[in-house]
């Protein structure tokens, strides 16, 4: 560094600590440390300055212009002439102090160059030092990963098979067996899906898909019509033991020929006797009766007619049940007229058994030769109608019962059926479809007569514990 450049920052730096020791003084005593310090350094400036002094004696004048030069004092007489002249101008002062500014300029320029050098090298050199540091890291890692290995193999070498003390027998595998975990699992799953699925299947089928009558609920709802009663299935013992005693009864074989003596003084014959429908027979004479009175039927004969919409329904032994409960209540003289197969017969019944046939004093005396034992022909009974019914309303019969053919458009249900006093629409539970029984209805109706309705073989799928159901009679 030249001698000047130097004796300008040493003049710098005691102007500079002049003034920080001057800032010192109004806050801290001048027997404060801090001021002490600054003296010192303001001591060992004056000395490198006068030294520089010594060796180059040209210097004195950049210090002579680096000191701020002192205002010139006016005369008392020239002060109240001039109170506002300013100070004397000294062209040679103010070049040295420039020079002074200049030179300190490029000192000053020369120390940032020289940091921002430092700080680039600085800058440098940080990244290869995290460089560096990134490499121990890692062959740090990888130091310890084969130290730990080569202590492991060390232990494993040194107890190695054979050389194990504390075991004493090697544990053998187990034998191999199948796991019936998961198969069971899949056969519950299974199970419970395949009882899902019949619920919903049948809630389904039950409400959407299956048509047909099924309870008692279903005629007042969805067929709009009085039910009168409801009578359960008796299976297939039941309907066998129904089908000996009708067969016994209608063919005119009599208590005698069991090894008893007839009937007396009123009573059902002892064939019915056997039939598990007689509960439902007599329920079904006592709502006829009081259906009869409470419309106000008082006279004699009453007709009452059995029909259905379907073969199988239960007609045949219905009206034959109800013929002989009827007969047998107050000695009633019943006449049961049966139509419904090509064939047809007349029975009377008198105190629950048959006492003749009933049918041929109401025909025309062309057709008398044609009827043996009771039987006609549907074509005659037709033919002669309206005859046998003015005939009939005449008789001295209590009930007269008919057995109707199911209704059609072309059966001679409808002609009959607007004689009856009383209809029974008799209705097979599961197998009677809604919309057949409708139409069968719409169709009866025409012949403005009372309607109402039977539900048979009604069948009952829980325990009797946990379902209570009217039948009717029991």
């Amino acid at each position: 560094m030249r001698p000047d450049d130097e004796y300008m920052a040493i003049l710098t730096r005691l102007e500079l600590l002049r003034r920080r020791r001057e800032e010192f003084l109004t806050q801290y005593t001048a027997g404060s440390s801090l001021v002490r310090g600054i003296n010192d350094q303001i001591v060992e400036a004056e000395k490198l300055k006068k030294k520089l002094e010594e060796a180059n004696p040209s210097l004195l004048t950049l210090s002579l212009a680096a000191q701020p030069t002192p205002a010139p004092t006016l005369a008392p007489d020239l002060a109240s002439v001039m109170p506002a002249a300013s100070a004397s101008f000294d062209p040679v002062a103010e070049a040295a102090r420039i020079i002074a500014l200049q030179s300190r300029v490029k000192i000053l320029n020369s120390q940032l160059d020289r940091i921002r050098a430092e700080t680039s090298h600085f800058d440098e050199k940080g990244a290869v030092i995290n460089e560096l540091q990134r490499k121990k890291d890692v062959q740090e890692a990888s130091y310890k990963f084969y130290a730990n290995s080569l202590e492991q193999a060390r232990v494993e070498e040194a107890l190695g098979a054979g050389k194990v003390l504390n075991i004493n027998k090697i544990q053998q595998p187990s034998p191999p067996y199948r796991d019936w975990l998961v198969f069971l699992r899949i056969v519950i799953t299974i199970i419970i899906g395949g009882v899902v699925a019949g619920v919903a299947m049948a809630f389904l089928v039950d409400l959407y898909l299956d048509r047909s009558v099924r309870r008692p609920v279903d005629i007042e709802r969805k067929l709009r019509l009085p039910l009168l009663l409801s009578i359960r299935d008796i299976g297939w013992f039941g309907r066998r033991r129904v089908a000996k005693a009708a067969t016994k009864l209608m063919s005119g074989v009599d208590a005698e020929a069991d090894g008893g003596s007839p009937a007396e003084g009123g009573g059902l014959v002892p064939k019915l006797l056997s039939d598990p429908l007689l509960p439902f027979y007599e329920a079904l004479k006592d709502r006829l009766d009081q259906r009869l009175e409470s419309k106000g039927v008082v006279r004699k004969p009453k007709f009452i007619g059995l029909t259905a919409v379907n073969d199988g329904a239960g007609v045949t032994t219905l009206t034959t049940g109800l013929a002989v409960s009827l007969s047998e209540t107050e000695d009633r003289n019943v006449l049961l007229i049966d139509l419904d197969r090509e064939l047809g017969s007349a029975r009377q019944f008198y105190k629950g058994m048959i006492t003749q046939h009933g049918l041929d004093e109401a025909l025309d005396p062309k057709y008398k030769a044609s009827v043996q034992n009771g039987n006609v022909t549907a074509h005659i009974f037709r033919s002669q109608c309206v005859n046998i019914m003015k005939v009939l309303k005449n008789s001295d019969y209590d009930y007269v019962i008919f057995d109707m053919p199911p209704v059609t458009p072309t059966s001679m249900t409808l002609r009959v059926a607007a004689f009856m006093d009383e209809m029974l629409l008799v209705i097979e539970s599961e197998k009677t479809n809604q919309d057949v029984v409708k139409e069968a209805i719409s169709l009866l109706e025409e012949s403005k007569i009372s309607l109402c309705a039977v539900l048979n073989k009604i069948r009952s799928y829980v325990p009797s514990t946990l379902h209570q159901e009217f039948w009717g009679a029991s």
